[in-house]
């Protein structure tokens, strides 16, 4: 359970654990992180507007490789 809530962290140097049940594939691509005892900051989505809706299916499964601006840019409107 604490994986899971690492996972929806808001804190991306702690939000990993793609592996979901096992995890072994976050240990193989080295996004797993441990921090025993610890609670995530907080857990959620920085701009929830930005997430697709629930029947956006295709967008979800996309949503990983969109493309996102240059940190210190904008977004065009």
């Amino acid at each position: 359970p604490e994986q899971h809530r690492l996972h929806h962290s808001t804190d991306l140097s702690e939000a990993g654990h793609y592996g979901s049940d096992l995890s072994c594939w976050d240990h193989l691509f080295g996004s797993f992180t441990w921090y025993p005892g610890r609670e995530p900051t907080a857990v959620g989505l920085h701009d929830p507007t930005t997430f697709p809706g629930t029947g956006e299916i295709l967008a979800a499964l996309l949503h990983p490789w969109r493309r996102r601006p240059a940190p210190g840019t904008t977004r065009p409107e």
